[in-house]
């Protein structure tokens, strides 16, 4: 839809242009020429929708701007000072809009004209007195009379149906067939339909048969095509096409009759010769005439009987002749398009060309292919009783006639058979190549067709030498269009190919045409940004390797023997045989906190005995306790400042991650010469790699292997060489666990109570911010202790109660509750109980439960609690430490397995460092 919009001031301007021009809208021509062509031979649901697309995106009046609208289009034309209401039929001032006369909506603004460009779209408003306009509501329009209710100056009424006088009902039919086709819920306007109700929904409109009566009982006037006019100049820029041409309404919307038949006559169209490449080339034609009513064409029959293969034909067509001319002008339809496949071809139509009693012409034509063969004829049969009606029109009759000759027309400019190539070859192969040269000349070929013309559809290119059919790029067929034996600009490439088995077809997309006239052709080749020094090469068109094609007809191909351009000798390239030495060095630090980025593991020093030697993969190997995932990322550096760590100026060659304890890196051909080159294998530590394993890093042995771009070379022989064993440290892994627990102390006291944590990170862990939380039987709200001071790194950490102070059971304490009885208050030793560690957080580090924990479901102990005997003065709770005393606390997250009684009530404090390393099995968690 068109935004341009319409306005007062617009009117008053058009107003003003009129006054000055003097326009005269009686003598308007209306349609301009060519405006339906697009929709001429079609009916039904295709000629609407054609009619559509003409109409569709009018320049669109302002709701405002339709008051001055009407004040011209209806405007009486025996008096200028007013209008003509379309009801009444009577002249009334223009002044008078909104008292004695308005806007009258054919198409309800209730039943879909409510919102724009439909409200205010000027084929279907009229200037009505505001009286009849109220009578008329939103009725759908039909027959009334003589079962009226109401009635005034010839128009006729009930509750839900109108009837207009005479003299405008055709006016309001072709008003509603125009909306109808302009709005048909495309171009996100939502969608009109006419229809045979009384009844109608939104967006719909009756009564379809009763306009379609009005529509033919009262044709258009010399009033309702000016209005037309006016409304396609000076406003909307769009007509009503059924005032135009009132025929289009019963072709869309009218029943079709059975039982029509059609007569048909045929002409001849085809001249005594046709252009080889002529497009629409006129072959023959016919006339339709129904016997009345309707018939509607669907196809025709079409053979080709003259001496021009069918390959020759590109197309053949039907087209709807609008000027009757005997050839394809302006304004024609095309029909259907078809080539032949066999002898015969079905033009079927695309929609169905509908004929009436006045003739129709109809034209058959052919594009031939350029390369059609002189002297070969094309000629056109029409099948006998093959021209057939489209259901579209009815259940007629199709027309019973003979086959129908066009005269045949012989080619003319187009190819000869029998030609013959001459060509002679030059050799232009330089001396030397070097690598990554381009279109580099190896041959010329000098050709010129005997007579008339000869197509060139392919070469056939050997390749002779030592260099491998790899190091060629490719080899390219130019038309040299200055015959300087070089590659530039205005010469033509024709084709090109890629070498195996030292072969290859150089095959044009398009023939080349040659002609008497010498043309002047290059065999080039590119080649590869890395050469061999010393190999060879030479291109050779093959014996008879010269292929003719089609399109210059049922030509001979040269005979000639297999041409050799001179071997070229490449300098400038890479060398063969040279080695590598290689130094490795231990940069790795003896310790790293997990999360760390670009740790030095190896520095690897690596020299060319001379020339240079190309590195394509480097390959390593892991080994250690630390899991592959704990390494995030293993990274391979050009050392640029021989630094041994990664910095500003280093080139990150590759990463990769580790699987199954070994990685590689792809060093993409990094050159190396006799001047040592350092490069740098670093790591990056996972956040999460687990506390107190170790890693190593080592250069497999013989794990660095040279790339082709090199040459051949020699790998180095070498052994396995790496880092010494790193330490990582994570004291963020979860280490901390209460490994001890007493409910009273060696005397007795019931408030003597003392709880011991044990690290097994290396590293201290700072305890502000943690908590211990318990519960016992049945408690829904936790006891809280909240801690600080440090963990020291493989140490214990002692809390005891306020009853015990500084010293406790002989250890000094680390921590003392200041809760006067006890740690939490007294934590029980017959009374089932859980504890959870807490870190800074919030998130639950450990769990301990003894004598079956509290029964509360949301109790703090992990797995199953411990159901051992209740504490006494010689009694306690602690974890077990499998194997020997250095080992680390068990945690399987199992408690019943986990914890055992012990009688010793001597409590551990930092000063016992002796929980020791975690190994893998018997780590606090998983990794």
């Amino acid at each position: 839809m068109s935004t341009q919009t319409i306005g007062r001031q617009d009117m008053r301007r058009i107003a003003l242009f009129l006054f000055i021009g003097g326009l005269s809208f009686a003598t308007i021509a209306a349609p301009p020429p060519g405006y339906y062509d697009s929709a001429e031979g079609l009916s039904g649901t295709a000629l609407k929708n054609a009619l559509h697309n003409i109409i569709k995106n009018h320049t669109v009046v302002s709701y405002t701007g339709t008051e001055a609208a009407l004040k011209d289009i209806d405007e009486d034309p025996n008096n200028s000072n007013n209008v003509l209401l379309h009801y009444k039929g009577t002249s009334v001032a223009k002044s008078s809009f909104g008292s004695t006369w308005n806007r009258e909506h054919l198409w309800p603004q209730s039943l879909g004209a409510d919102v724009s460009p439909k409200k205010s779209d000027l084929h279907h408003l009229f200037a009505e007195d505001a009286s009849l306009n109220s009578s008329r509501g939103n009725s759908v329009f039909d027959n009334v009379y003589p079962n009226y209710t109401g009635s005034g100056y010839g128009n006729y009424w009930t509750s839900t149906k109108f009837e207009p006088r005479d003299p405008q009902k055709g006016d309001v039919a072709r008003a509603l067939f125009y909306m109808d086709v302009r709005y048909d819920g495309t171009g996100g306007e939502s969608d009109l339909a006419l229809l045979n109700t009384v009844s109608p929904s939104y967006g719909q409109m009756g009564v379809l048969s009763t306009l379609l009566q009005w529509h033919n009982q009262d044709p258009p006037d010399d009033a309702e095509r000016t209005r037309n006019d006016k409304i396609y100049q000076l406003y909307q820029h769009n007509r009503n096409p059924f005032i135009d041409r009132p025929e289009f309404a019963n072709l869309i919307w009218a029943p079709a009759s059975n039982g029509d038949s059609v007569s048909v006559s045929f002409t001849n169209r085809a001249t005594g010769t046709v252009s080889a490449g002529a497009v629409n080339y006129p072959v023959l034609s016919f006339t339709l005439t129904a016997s009345a009513h309707e018939w509607d064409l669907a196809s025709v029959t079409v053979r080709h009987v003259g001496t021009l293969p069918l390959s020759s034909i590109s197309q053949i067509r039907l087209y709807r002749d609008a000027d009757q001319s005997g050839t394809v002008t302006n304004g024609d339809t095309l029909l259907a398009t078809q080539t032949f496949s066999s002898a015969t071809a079905v033009l079927s139509c695309t929609s169905p060309s509908r004929v009436t009693t006045t003739p129709a012409s109809f034209l058959i034509v052919a594009t031939l292919s350029p390369s059609a063969v002189n002297g070969q004829t094309l000629q056109v049969q029409i099948e006998p009783n093959s021209i057939l009606h489209a259901a579209s029109g009815g259940n007629d009759l199709d027309p019973t006639f003979s086959a129908f000759v066009s005269n045949f027309a012989s080619v003319s400019g187009g190819v000869s058979n029998g030609d013959q190539l001459n060509v002679a070859f030059t050799d232009l192969a330089p001396a030397h190549v070097t690598p990554g040269q381009s279109d580099v000349p190896f041959v010329r070929l000098i050709c010129s067709a005997t007579a008339n013309e000869w197509d060139l559809a392919s070469v056939s290119v050997s390749k002779t030498g030592t260099l491998p059919d790899s190091s060629v790029v490719s080899a390219e067929l130019y038309r040299d269009a200055n015959t300087n034996g070089v590659v530039d600009a205005g010469d033509v490439l024709l084709a090109g190919g890629t070498f195996s088995g030292s072969q290859t077809s150089l095959s044009l997309p398009s023939p080349l045409r040659i002609t008497t006239s010498q043309v002047q052709l290059l065999l080039v080749a590119s080649f590869a940004g890395t050469l061999v020094n010393g190999k060879t090469v030479a291109l050779v068109v093959n014996a008879n390797g010269l292929a003719s094609s089609p399109t210059g007809g049922t030509d001979v191909n040269p005979t000639f023997a297999a041409f050799s351009s001179s071997s070229a000798v490449v300098t400038g390239g890479v060398t063969d045989g040279d080695s590598l030495s290689v130094a490795v060095g231990n940069v790795a630090p003896s310790a790293v906190l997990a999360g760390a980025t670009n740790v030095p593991l190896l520095s690897i020093a690596l020299t060319a005995s001379s020339n240079e030697w190309d590195i394509d993969t480097m390959s390593f190997v892991k080994s250690g306790s630390c899991p592959d995932s704990g390494v995030s990322q293993a990274k391979l550096y050009y050392d640029a400042d021989q630094s041994q760590s990664v910095s500003v100026g280093d080139t990150l060659i590759d990463s990769a991650t580790i699987s199954s304890g070994a990685f590689y890196f792809g060093a993409g051909s990094w050159r190396i010469t006799p001047t040592t080159s350092y490069f740098l294998v670093a790591v990056d530590i996972a956040p999460n790699a687990p506390d107190a394993t170790n890693l190593q890093v080592a250069l497999a042995a013989n794990g660095i292997v040279h790339a082709p771009s090199g040459g051949a070379d020699v790998d180095p022989s070498i052994s396995s060489q790496g880092t010494l064993p790193i330490v990582i440290q994570n004291p963020n892994s979860g280490t901390l666990k209460i490994v001890m627990v007493s409910t009273r102390g060696s005397d007795g006291t019931a408030g003597k109570e003392f709880i011991v944590l044990g690290n097994h990170s290396s590293v201290a862990v700072s305890l502000t911010g943690w908590q211990l939380r318990s519960r016992a039987g049945g408690d829904t709200t936790d006891k809280v202790l909240n801690l600080s001071g440090t963990v020291p790194g493989y140490g214990h950490f002692l809390i005891s109660s306020q009853a015990y102070g500084a010293t406790c059971e002989g250890k000094a304490a680390d921590f003392v509750d200041t809760n006067a009885n006890g740690l939490f208050g007294g934590m029980g030793d017959s009374t089932g109980r859980s504890i959870g560690l807490f870190n800074g957080s919030g998130s639950k580090i450990d769990g301990f439960s003894f004598l079956g924990g509290a029964t509360n479901p949301n109790n703090l102990h992990e797995g199953t609690a411990f159901n051992g005997s209740a504490g006494s003065a010689t009694v306690s709770f602690a974890r077990k430490r499998p194997g020997t005393n250095s080992g680390p606390y068990t945690d399987t997250d199992n408690n019943v397995n986990d914890l055992q009684n012990v009688t010793s009530k001597t409590p551990l404090n930092s000063s016992d460092l002796s929980i020791g390393p975690a190994s893998v099995v018997d780590s606090w968690a998983s990794y």
